[in-house]
């Protein structure tokens, strides 16, 4: 729906980002979180398809897709730092594409169904009394919210300046098929049209989108002006013949407008003919003033003020998530905890300290590389849900007993981790330096098996934020891991250059230096972190000491720990083999977690 001519101009100057990038952005800008108003009847009509939810609902007749799979989509969103507000279409949608309908069909009680699953998350929602998508711009405009979420290009005509849609991706890979068939929404990506990049490089604003519609024809008249193609209604919007029409306020002023457009066609020998009582008052005012909510209504809705605090209702929440999505207490935690540790990490000014840090272990698995972008936005974690939730032990062996899992056998688990995806930035907030930097090396060190001497090793390189102790291999396990020391470098050169974005970068040189080292067994203090730090730096500097100072901004964690690695090895398997059982008692520190 929209306007369909204008399609490839608006796909000339979208972009595809990563939902977390916005948000990440936004955040840090603003200090709150992204605000999109959502057109829910998009979100509905582009969802299960009505095919599958017959299928689903022959065998559980009591299920809801639809409405389980936009939990399920709210859930990923609100764990990325945004927050949602729900449009939902009114009874004066006016009919479209000839149509002689109004408005959408939509079954009344799912529409209930997911207004009360909003109301259990504190999400706000309006009736709009027209088209939903009308009301969200509307919205944005007045900046109530940050952007518009819909697949209707009405939006650009509507006001709308960020301007978000669903992203698809081919269901099998190497297939190029747009169609709605063949592919699905990307998880973690939208489609971003901001309105100024629209008036740069294609010098279309609002009206000339208005303009656009009325010539090639859009929701509201399918026909347009005849023997009008999209190539001649783009050039007359660009003109800036739409501004004029827009400011008119009956058909006298619209048909004394065409004597403008007519001698716009004469000039450019354009021939085109142009109708009585063109362009149609009535259809200009569907594209310019679509009926909306007052200003002033909007404005008296607390929940829409921008410093609005979400609370969730987990008692009823978790009734709607049982009893109509078939999401008990445990999946519960799985879906909605991440969205209370991302709320409660966004609103946290300073780290965390232990007591309130709810047993967040940041895992050996990689940072979520969004859909194709290099930048790591999000890492995955186990976390604690039960310092977050109100939904404790003795909810669930007490006024909910039998809510944890269905069919309820199984009991209440206190020792639940659940594990998600966090934004980045939100971590970093709140956790010391230390656990990215042990996190981001460890990727690399599985063939090192760490070993703490005992507990009290453990606990005192906890207790003094110092790297634990762990146990090297043998000199020929190292080997085989990690490969000769000339080898390694040049396993890496390619990896310095790309992370330096600097060519030329010779790690022959970094090698060198190492070798420079003596051959003598070094004392047991000068395996400490800071002076291998110190010397990983130097060798860096002798590769490119225009970025000695900054290190680490140009070099990962996996490049320095490999380096670090390589140096305690050289020392080590330069002096006098040991026996097993001296190899063994040898104890090296390595930088490899300060947790």
């Amino acid at each position: 729906m929209g306007i369909p001519d204008l399609r490839p101009t608006i796909e000339a100057c979208e972009e595809i980002i990563p939902i977390g990038q916005l948000a990440e952005q936004h955040f840090r800008y603003t200090g709150r979180p992204l605000r999109i108003a959502v057109d829910e009847s998009d979100w509905r009509f582009n969802n299960v398809s009505p095919e599958k939810v017959a299928a689903i609902r022959k065998k559980v007749p009591a299920a809801n897709p639809v409405e389980k799979a936009m939990f399920y989509r709210i859930c990923n969103l609100l764990t990325l730092n945004t927050e949602l507000v729900f449009v939902f279409d009114g009874p004066d949608v006016p009919p479209k594409r000839g149509r002689s309908h109004h408005g959408r069909l939509v079954n009344h009680k799912d529409r209930q169904l997911l207004k009360e699953t909003l109301e259990c998350f504190g999400i706000p929602w309006v009736d709009a009394p027209g088209e939903a998508e009308a009301e969200c711009c509307h919205m944005q405009r007045l900046g109530l919210v940050d952007a518009v979420w819909s697949q209707d290009s009405d939006c650009l005509m509507f006001g709308c300046d960020l301007w978000l849609r669903d992203h698809r991706t081919p269901k099998d890979a190497g297939y190029d098929n747009r169609n709605k068939a063949h592919t699905k929404k990307a998880a973690t990506s939208v489609r971003v049209v901001r309105t100024e990049n629209l008036k740069q490089k294609h010098r279309l604003r609002r009206e000339g989108c208005v303009l656009f519609a009325l010539l090639a024809g859009g929701d509201y008249d399918g026909t347009g002006l005849v023997r009008c193609g999209a190539a001649t209604a783009l050039k007359v919007a660009q003109a800036g013949l739409g501004i004029s029409l827009c400011n008119s306020t009956s058909q006298n002023d619209c048909n004394a407008w065409a004597k403008k457009l007519a001698i716009f066609f004469k000039k450019e020998n354009i021939p085109i003919a142009i109708p009585a009582n063109f362009p149609n008052f009535q259809i200009l005012q569907k594209y310019n003033n679509p009926k909306v909510l007052s200003e002033s209504t909007l404005r008296r809705n607390p929940k829409l003020e921008l410093g609005y605090k979400r609370k969730v209702d987990e008692v009823a929440l978790l009734l709607v998530t049982s009893h109509r999505y078939n999401t008990w207490g445990k999946d519960y935690m799985e879906w909605v905890a991440p969205t209370l540790l991302t709320q409660a990490l966004a609103n946290e000014e300073s780290p965390l300290s232990a007591e309130t840090i709810h047993s967040i272990q940041l895992t050996n698995k990689k940072t979520r590389i969004t859909d194709g972008n290099s930048a790591q936005l999000e890492q995955k974690i186990s976390f604690s849900p039960f310092g977050l939730t109100m939904l404790r032990k003795h909810v669930f062996e007490g006024p909910m007993s039998g809510y944890w899992t269905n069919p309820s056998t199984r009991l209440f688990d206190i020792e639940l981790k659940v594990e998600c995806y966090i934004p980045v930035y939100l971590l970093a907030k709140v956790l010391p330096p230390a656990a990215f930097d042990s996190t981001f090396s460890s990727r690399q060190v599985r063939p090192l098996k760490r070993k703490f001497h005992d507990d009290a090793d453990a606990h005192n390189s906890l207790a003094n934020n110092k790297p634990p102790v762990a146990r090297l291999p043998s000199a020929s396990a190292t080997q085989r891991c990690l490969g000769s020391h000339s080898d390694r470098f040049g396993l890496l050169q390619s990896h310095v250059e790309q992370q330096l974005r600097l060519p030329g970068a010779d790690l022959r040189q970094s090698n060198a230096v190492i070798s420079q080292r003596p051959n003598t067994r070094p004392s047991n203090s000068i395996h400490n972190h800071e002076q291998i730090e110190t010397e990983t730096s130097s060798c860096l500097t002798s590769i490119r000491p225009d970025v000695s100072e900054s290190t680490s901004e140009y070099l990962d964690h996996d490049l320095r720990w490999a380096m670090q690695v390589s140096m305690v090895e050289q020392r080590r398997i330069s002096r006098p083999v040991a026996s097993t059982a001296q190899v063994q008692r040898s104890v090296e520190v390595i930088d490899l977690t300060n947790v």
